[in-house]
């Protein structure tokens, strides 16, 4: 993992955001500066050394390079390797092709490049924005980070999105365009922005990268993926839960030699059994031979990590599991770990979440077969099945000013429309909106303690193929998850290949908030914020009683807490940036 910045007319802020950034490459820290042009990055040599410490120049001098990213295929398409770097050969085949080439990478990428003779600034990502990157603009300048905290610290632009927040309330993840500050937006994955100043005013061109349709067949495109992922010269480590997804990168891993050092797996002390996912992962451990960790995530250590997380995301993102997740990470990077793998988007690729069933059953004419915690989706009212179980923010409508309210359920349309056929348009917008704040967890996660995490399920060939089968097809109600377990056949763990039950990463939040944080609930030092940002009274109240539980609970806790780690900029809503 990387940390990149860049500018075009303010060069003098990128020495200082890569000093931001250097949690996320602690081994080097580079930047190069051409009159208003400048690019620089803090490097985490995960394959290669010294010689390839960024910024990379072309042979000609022309382009100069900073990229939080993979080539894995970089011997297809640099040739053998020199032992420097997967990304040796880059500024030289942007300068020759343009932003076209990129659609060659077979690897997560976030970019940026000056041009020293055309004086512009190229940013772009890869195409399910795996790697992350935001660009502040204004009239005569624009500066690009790989993470919003750095970028809002250094450019000052400080002015809460209130519309964010308000799809926040209501979906609890940001926008796929915008963050919690107005002014600071995301790279759109992938696409490319090229700067220019034109008579000292801010231009740019835009384009997507072109990448066409997925080639060859899933098994082959996943075994492809598994072996060019394997390389690193750093220890590896694996987040396993004993489900499906992290047992097949295990099992892939192992199958093309590159098995991993250590794997981790989160338990909670006191939670009853049915929470605990050792069993299973402990059985594919061992039948991979693989040391595995046992990692107590207790009420206290969730604690700790909870504002750190939060304060890295920039709010409650992606559901109460991220802490929990920080703190294996943590237990992995204690262990030398440097490359953190995981089963992350085989979910929303291959459909495996309980909605996906359902909603397909309905597509299908089907009954759906009853589920615990889909109540609302299956009742015969349902007239919009998909806000009934991704509008999270319904239940805490009655906690909210008329004002907040009304723009909580306009952020509500950003959903699909419910018409049937509806589940894979459903797929495809958990894979464009929804994946992204659970990789903007990864990469949070992984890189505070600085290490690289790798999602060989993400792999873009594996991912287009994937995208291209519908659901029916690739997880049909009487056979979940069909076309991922044909494709993982010869390397998915005997131990979990008949497992159909999902488990997640659920996290005992009443019996913590009734016990050892019973006293959050009214001495949190962020509840008077609350009504600052449009809660009622009612919110503090259903917090003190006890009547808002469980992830609602969280959520509201999590936003109050926010806003406290980010007063300075919360509360500046109407400055000017």
């Amino acid at each position: 993992m990387c940390g990149i910045a860049g500018s075009l007319g303010r060069g003098s802020v990128v020495p200082g955001l890569v000093r931001a950034l250097d949690h996320r490459g602690p081994d080097h820290a580079g930047w190069r500066e051409d009159g208003g042009l400048a690019v620089g990055a803090a490097r985490l040599r995960v394959t290669g050394d010294s010689r390839g410490d960024m910024p990379l120049v072309s042979s000609s001098g022309r382009t100069v390079l900073v990229v939080n990213g993979e080539v894995f295929n970089h011997r297809e398409l640099f040739g053998p390797s020199d032992g420097a770097s997967d990304l040796r050969g880059l500024p030289d085949l942007l300068e020759r092709e343009g932003p076209s080439a990129l659609s060659r990478i077979r690897g997560p990428f976030a970019l940026a490049a000056f041009d020293r003779e055309a004086r512009t600034l190229l940013v772009a990502r890869d195409e399910l924005g795996v790697r992350p990157l935001f660009v502040v603009e204004d009239r005569s300048s624009v500066v690009c980070a790989s993470e919003v905290l750095a970028l809002c610290s250094a450019t000052g632009r400080t002015r809460r999105d209130e519309e964010a927040w308000a799809h926040l309330l209501a979906l609890q993840f940001w926008p796929r365009d915008r963050t919690p500050w107005r002014d600071v937006r995301p790279v759109k994955p992938g696409s490319w922005r090229r700067y220019r100043l034109i008579d000292g005013a801010l231009g740019f061109e835009d384009g997507v990268i072109s990448y066409g349709g997925g080639e060859g067949d899933l098994e082959s495109a996943l075994h492809a993926a598994f072996a060019l992922q394997k390389e690193s010269r750093l220890r590896t480590g694996l987040s396993l839960s004993g489900g499906l997804d992290s047992s097949a990168v295990a099992g892939g891993l192992s199958h093309a030699g590159g098995a991993v050092s250590l794997a981790a797996t989160g338990w909670f002390p006191g939670a009853p059994t049915t929470m605990d996912e050792r069993p299973w992962a402990r059985a594919v451990a061992a039948e991979l031979d693989v040391p595995l960790l046992d990692v107590p995530i207790t009420a206290e250590a969730y604690l700790d990590a909870w504002p750190r997380v939060l304060e890295a995301l920039g709010g409650p993102l992606a559901g109460p599991g991220a802490a929990s997740q920080w703190l294996v990470c943590r237990a992995l990077a204690r262990e030398g770990v440097g490359v953190v793998f995981s089963g992350q988007g085989g979910d929303e690729l291959f459909g495996g979440y309980e909605r996906h069933r359902l909603l397909l059953q309905r597509d299908l004419g089907e009954t759906p077969k009853p589920a615990p915690g889909y109540e609302r989706l299956l009742s015969e009212d349902a007239v919009d099945p998909v806000a009934a179980v991704l509008f999270r923010g319904a239940r805490l409508l009655p906690l909210l000013d008329p004002e907040l309210r009304s723009r909580v359920l306009s952020a509500r349309r950003a959903l699909p429309e419910p018409t049937a056929p509806l589940v894979d348009r459903l797929l495809e917008y958990e894979v464009t909106a929804i994946l992204p704040g659970l990789l903007a967890v990864d990469d949070r996660t992984t890189a505070a303690f600085g290490m690289e995490g790798r999602v060989p399920l993400l792999d873009p060939v594996v991912a287009r193929l994937a995208r291209a089968i519908p659901l029916s097809e690739k997880s049909p109600p009487d056979a979940p998850r069909r076309a991922f377990r044909q494709a993982c056949a010869s390397f998915l763990p005997k131990a979990v290949r008949d497992r159909r039950d999902k488990m997640g990463f659920p996290v005992p939040l009443d019996a913590w908030l009734d016990g050892p944080w019973r006293s959050l609930r009214h001495d949190h030092p962020g509840l008077s914020l609350l009504e600052d940002v449009g809660f009622r009274p009612d919110a503090r109240v259903a917090l003190e009683n006890g009547s808002l539980r469980g992830r609602d609970a969280w959520f509201v806790l999590s936003v109050a807490w926010s806003l406290y780690l980010a007063r300075p900029a919360t509360m500046a809503t109407g400055a000017t940036g």
